[in-house]
């Protein structure tokens, strides 16, 4: 499974806060002074995000709602995973 980026990561911390969001609740949130490139950028991670299948989005008028598709728990059972994965042959033990 594909890992959610340090940017990637915030998106889906707004999300697992606040539920489901449209691009610029979570570019207020994450930008509050934030133009145009805060949307654009928030945007893009989002693209990213549904391409990861970590959100999905559902149009609503004319914006789209953004929802975390994977539960916080479920991204720390996957990164604790593949750290053992890679240092301790697979045994959690040692973590």
């Amino acid at each position: 499974m594909r890992d959610a980026t340090v940017a990637e990561l915030e998106v889906l911390k707004v999300l697992w806060s606040l539920g489901p969001c449209t691009v610029r609740r979570i570019a207020g949130s994450l930008y509050p002074d934030g133009g145009p490139s805060a949307h654009a950028t928030v945007q893009k991670l989002l693209d990213r995000l549904e391409g990861k299948r970590f959100v999905s989005r559902k149009p609503e008028g004319r914006a789209n709602v953004y929802t975390a598709e994977i539960a916080r728990d479920g991204l720390i059972r996957n990164r604790l995973r593949e750290t053992a994965d890679r240092l301790c042959e697979g045994s959690l033990t040692p973590l």
